[in-house]
């Protein structure tokens, strides 16, 4: 979270507008997060979003998701975030199939501050890149994650644990 927060900071320099929304629950964990932001002097841009997973809607209108750690903590408001063509910035994160570089996000290859400033300039420099990865994503979310999908993901999966012999315990 401190090179994300950084490299947010970095970027920020070249760009005056930007604002930073942070989740509370996430903040509440790390308790370094003010001390970072004093130290890099953006606690003018910082703004608090009490309880991101109930009260979403003020995240899913802003210009980037960022998401800085390897944590499917969030994930609904990850794929709430996708489903509105957010431009996603994430950790890597192999465990999460929504997570695709390039294709429905902006990985960040080098986790370092460096790194989480180039991929916020990226988004910010390039907007027609950065619409086609929030594109990408809501093609992502509508192809693999509709209703039909998922049910069809269920009884799949029903039907392979019967066709083992699986027996449900009494």
């Amino acid at each position: 979270v401190s090179a994300a927060l950084e490299g947010l900071s970095l970027a920020a320099r070249r760009h005056d507008e930007l604002m930073i929304f942070l989740d509370a629950v996430a903040v509440k964990k790390s308790h370094d997060v003010w001390r970072r932001l004093r130290t890099l002097r953006s606690l003018d841009r910082v703004s608090l979003m009490p309880d991101l997973e109930s009260r979403r809607e003020p995240a899913l209108r802003s210009d980037l998701f960022i998401r800085p750690e390897a944590s499917s903590e969030h994930r609904s408001v990850l794929l709430d975030a996708m489903a509105a063509g957010m431009c996603v910035l994430s950790a890597k994160d192999p465990v999460v199939e929504a997570l695709q570089h390039e294709r429905t996000c902006y990985v960040c290859q080098e986790p370092t501050a460096l790194g989480w400033e180039r991929a916020v300039l990226h988004a910010l420099e390039e907007p027609q890149r950065a619409r086609a990865l929030g594109t990408g994503a809501q093609k992502w979310i509508r192809d693999s994650q509709s209703v039909s999908s998922q049910a069809a993901a269920l009884i799949d999966a029903y039907e392979r644990l019967t066709a083992k012999g699986a027996t449900a315990a009494a």
